[in-house]
């Protein structure tokens, strides 16, 4: 049965001291005895209230680093994705969370934006970002990665990528590192590299991110007008998926006739407007 004050507004009895959540967040002191506050994990994480002790700084560093140690026993050492949504607790608690990451020199990628990303958001980056690496070298599945090097797919055959490791490790970090992915059928994708290395650790592991610029190239062939459009798409042919060219092709056309329509409905009400 639903409550009679269901879709009304909220009176003030009804909200929450964020300010005295927060403060609570980060003074309250857990007993690692007390069943109530200890750790629980539900169907969507761990839950509780500050309030009560039972969602403090305290909880989410723990499960943070756990969640890194068994990263790192599994051999994981991607990118971990972190978010954040609207909730009084959730942006304290992803800023404890990205010092232990931090700490622990693990790459975490944000929204961008620095926006509101709540869990289907993030599991919506994750699928793109290991999915475009897929088509990118016409791969059919995660599994069929394993074990490959890099290299196997960069523009030179191995020098790329040892050119690239070397900076890594002389440098630390190498950004922008330019080069071509070759694909398992032929295609060219251009991508940007960049990459920061931890030589300090036994093994090494460096965290290793491309971007496909062959989007950005095409934006700029855009605004050059459709004539320029179509002689870039042509030069793409055989060097990128179809995929891609389909999804490209789609956009400038929408693109064109947006512009087109705006236009016209400017042309339209021009007369009108000056009277």
């Amino acid at each position: 049965m639903n409550d009679a004050r269901a879709g009304t507004v909220a009176q003030p009895s009804d909200l929450v001291d964020v300010a005295h959540l927060v403060t609570a967040y980060y003074t309250g002191v857990p007993d690692p005895d007390n069943l109530d506050q200890q750790v629980a994990f539900g169907t969507s994480g761990h839950r509780g209230s500050s309030l009560r002790t039972a969602f403090n700084e305290t909880h989410i560093l723990a499960t943070t680093q756990a969640i890194v140690d068994y990263r790192r026993s599994r051999g994981f050492d991607g990118p971990l994705f972190l978010g954040r949504d609207t909730h009084g607790l959730s942006e304290p608690a992803w800023a404890s969370a990205l010092e232990v990451l931090a700490a622990n020199d693990v790459t975490v990628l944000v929204d961008d934006r620095d926006g509101y990303t709540p869990t289907p958001g993030v599991s919506h980056a994750i699928l793109r970002a290991n999915r475009a690496f897929l088509d990118m070298v016409q791969m059919g599945s995660e599994t069929s990665l394993l074990g490959n090097p890099l290299g196997r797919w960069l523009g030179r055959p191995g020098a790329d990528l040892t050119v690239l490791l070397a900076n890594v490790l002389r440098l630390g970090a190498v950004r922008l590192f330019s080069t071509t992915l070759h694909g398992e059928h032929g295609t060219e994708v251009e991508v940007e590299i960049s990459a920061n290395g931890n030589t300090a650790t036994s093994p090494a592991y460096i965290g290793v991110f491309l971007r496909d610029i062959g989007r950005r190239l095409s934006t700029e062939g855009q605004a050059g007008g459709v004539a320029q459009w179509l002689d870039f798409l042509t030069k793409q042919v055989g060097k990128t998926t179809l995929r891609k060219l389909v999804d490209d092709t789609v956009e400038v056309v929408e693109r064109h006739y947006i512009l087109a329509a705006l236009e016209l409905a400017l042309t339209v009400q021009l007369p009108s407007a000056v009277g």
